[in-house]
């Protein structure tokens, strides 16, 4: 039974209705202009992320959410796959059951916090081919303006996917680097820390830690994000990286204690809708 229960933020947004139709659109316009503009695969990525919230907070249909969450790994893995791809060659992603044959290229927008939410939504689907070709990415592509632990944490997951590299070093720098983060001090501490911690409990298979760390974490993410102005972003309504690290205790045996909307219990479980 939980031992922990943790209450979400409210979404702030005005006419939410609205907001979600208007996500909708954007999200079908930047797929059909897809080969026209070299990097909104990124702002589609982030409309999908407000598209999952969106219909969360306006608790629409677990089948609804299921469709939000695998466009996420979609788009995900779609971005990443086409930065690996020169700007004078053509790549072939497949999104919502289409193929989109596009031409490659890299932009600021493959960054390592776009790079940790597709994972999140990976491992949440278990779906172990995505993960695969998310940590296949080569990360000297890394762009955007962010703290660094956002790479130092993607390494570690890469390495211990991959079997290769000593992870658990790599979580450490991370942690350091989330501790005295640079540009977002408080997010390094509060939301950085957490989640590296979270990450390391589970692939050390450290129960104790993991619900520790997860009481903890989503505690401080309720409080910097029932703050303004994030309390208005729709992509923070589902932390995907704290959801893809519970799916992946809980398939390892880990007793979940801590039970709150910001981690759906049938996401964490796994028992999906079918269309």
């Amino acid at each position: 039974m939980p031992t922990r229960e943790i209450p979400t933020h409210q979404l702030r947004v005005l006419d939410p209705e609205r907001v979600l139709r208007r996500t909708e659109k954007l999200i079908a316009a930047s797929l059909e202009n897809l080969a026209h503009v070299p990097d909104n695969l990124g702002a589609a990525f982030d409309d999908a992320k407000a598209l999952l919230g969106l219909r969360r907070a306006l608790a629409r249909t677990d089948e609804d959410a299921f469709e939000a969450l695998q466009l996420i790994r979609d788009l995900g893995v779609a971005l990443f796959q086409r930065a690996g791809v020169d700007r004078r060659a053509n790549v072939t992603l497949r999104i919502a059951g289409a193929d989109y044959e596009v031409p490659g290229g890299n932009s600021y927008r493959n960054s390592g916090p776009r790079w940790g939410d597709a994972v999140g939504a990976a491992m949440t689907l278990r779906d172990e081919q995505a993960l695969e070709r998310l940590c296949a990415f080569d990360t000297r592509f890394w762009g955007g303006s962010y703290d660094e632990y956002h790479d130092r944490y993607a390494q570690a997951i890469m390495a211990y996917v991959s079997g290769t590299g000593d992870w658990s070093e790599r979580l450490a720098v991370a942690t350091l680097l989330a501790e005295n983060a640079e540009h977002f001090r408080e997010r390094g501490r509060r939301l950085g820390v957490p989640i590296i911690a979270l990450a390391g409990a589970v692939m050390a298979g450290d129960k104790g830690v993991f619900n520790q760390q997860l009481g903890d974490g989503l505690t401080w993410y309720r409080k910097l994000f029932n703050r303004k102005p994030d309390n208005a972003d729709a992509g923070g309504v589902i932390p995907l990286r704290y959801l893809g690290w519970c799916a992946r205790a809980h398939d390892a045996g880990f007793p979940i204690e801590v039970e709150s909307d910001y981690i759906p219990a049938w996401m964490v479980r796994g028992t999906f809708p079918s269309r």
